[in-house]
């Protein structure tokens, strides 16, 4: 997963992109895979694409896939400080740099600043709704 960092590679979006509504595929990906990609995020930062990456695991055609709701969910638990942003609070945050303009910011400020139309790749609002959407994904139909 070193590869995931890589700005202009979007290896994340093209894993994605293959497993999306491949039941078979999916069932196959272990967990160490899984295991991996929540440390590349905690690792590389928070990017919504990554965290959205998890999406097309929770869903096949448009149904939840139980088997990875509950890996994911107790995998992403596992590491809620690094991986997860539940409040879109920066304002004494060791989730981003001392030197980054966004900190010190709560998710109000940031999106009146339009952080999120800025850098959408890297928008800490767009990885706040991501968060929250992948935990939603986790428990739907349960």
């Amino acid at each position: 997963c070193e590869h995931v960092g890589i700005e202009l590679l979007n290896v994340a979006d093209t894993i994605a992109a293959i497993l999306k509504d491949n039941a078979a595929l999916c069932m196959q990906v272990k967990e160490t895979f899984l295991t991996q990609m929540i440390d590349a995020i905690a690792y590389w930062g928070r990017k919504p694409r990554w965290l959205n990456f998890f999406r097309v695991m929770l869903e096949i055609n448009a149904s939840p896939f139980k088997r990875n709701q509950d890996l994911i969910l107790n995998l992403l638990l596992q590491r809620k400080e690094a991986v997860l942003d539940l409040t879109g609070d920066y304002t004494n945050s060791p989730s981003i740099s001392k030197n980054d303009k966004r900190n010190g910011k709560n998710r109000l400020d940031l999106i009146l600043s339009g952080e999120h139309k800025e850098e959408p790749k890297k928008s800490l609002v767009l990885y706040h709704v991501a968060s929250l959407n992948i935990l939603s994904l986790c428990t739907r139909g349960k």
